[in-house]
């Protein structure tokens, strides 16, 4: 983890005590969304959104696996 930028860090270990979900199974394991539409910037906090990429998906264990949700597309959206 000493290869991540502090900022990087923080998310790291934050994923390491509370977990995460990967959804969809691509080759680089982890990157950020932009900021684009929030208040604090990545910047600000000296967080580079490609620093997370040194991470592998070997780097990471399933912890469990629970029974897969089938796909039926029976939903609908309430507003």
């Amino acid at each position: 983890m000493s290869t991540l930028s502090p900022a990087a860090q923080v998310v790291a270990r934050a994923m390491q005590r509370y977990g995460m979900f990967i959804s969809d199974a691509g080759n680089i394991a982890l990157t950020a969304q932009n900021d684009i539409d929030t208040k604090a910037k990545y910047a600000e906090v000296g967080f580079d959104t490609f620093s997370l990429q040194t991470l592998k998906v070997t780097d990471f264990e399933i912890v469990k696996m629970d029974k897969p949700i089938s796909l039926t597309y029976d939903c609908f959206r309430n507003r």
